[in-house]
C-alpha cells in the first residue's frame, strides 16, 4: 500500500506535551473563562439593579380660613436615589397654583432628593391672604405630575 504521508514516522519523531503541563493549561483556561463570565454577569446585574421607583401616598387636600393645602408623602421604593425636579399641576408648574412650598417661607419649589427607602412629607400651600382670588378651585380634580431627574413621571390626582 502506497502512503503519501508517513504519519507513523512523523509522530514518532515529535515529542508530545506531558500530562501535567496539559492539565495546568486546561485549568488556567477554565479559570480565566470563569472569571470573564463572572465579570460580565456582575456588570449586567449592577447596571440593571439601579431602579428608581417613586411612590406618592396620603395625598389629600385640606382647607381652613387662611389657606388651602395639598399634603402628601413621597417615598423612594427603588434601589437608586431619586430627585424630584418639578411638580406640575394640570401640566403647568406648581408655582402657578401655590404660594408656598413645604413652609410658609419657601416661595419657590426646591428639588426633593430621596435616598432608597426614604419617605418625606411635603405640603403645597395656596394662601388666601396674599391674593384676592383662589388659584385652586374647590370641587375640581387636579392632576399632579412628579417629574424626576431621570425623566420619569409619576401621575396622581387630587380633588379639592
Amino acid at each position: 500500500m502506497l502512503h503519501l504521508f508517513n504519519y507513523k514516522k512523523k509522530f514518532r519523531k515529535e515529542k508530545a506535551t506531558s500530562t501535567p503541563v496539559t492539565t495546568i493549561i486546561l485549568v488556567v483556561i477554565g479559570i480565566s473563562l470563569a472569571l470573564t463570565l463572572a465579570l460580565i454577569a456582575s456588570n449586567i446585574f449592577t447596571t440593571n439593579s439601579q431602579i428608581e421607583k417613586v411612590q406618592v401616598t396620603n395625598l389629600g387636600c385640606y382647607e381652613n380660613q387662611k389657606n388651602l393645602t395639598i399634603k402628601f408623602e413621597i417615598s423612594n421604593k427603588g434601589s437608586a436615589a431619586a430627585t424630584i425636579t418639578s411638580i406640575l399641576v394640570n401640566g403647568k408648574p406648581a408655582e402657578n397654583f401655590f404660594d408656598y412650598f413645604n413652609k410658609t417661607t419657601q416661595k419657590k419649589f426646591k428639588k426633593i432628593h430621596l435616598n432608597p427607602g426614604e419617605t418625606k412629607k411635603y405640603t403645597l400651600i395656596d394662601s388666601f391672604l396674599n391674593s384676592t382670588e383662589r388659584k385652586i378651585k374647590r370641587g375640581v380634580t387636579y392632576q399632579i405630575i412628579f417629574q424626576t431627574a431621570k425623566g420619569n413621571s409619576y401621575i396622581e390626582q387630587v380633588t379639592t
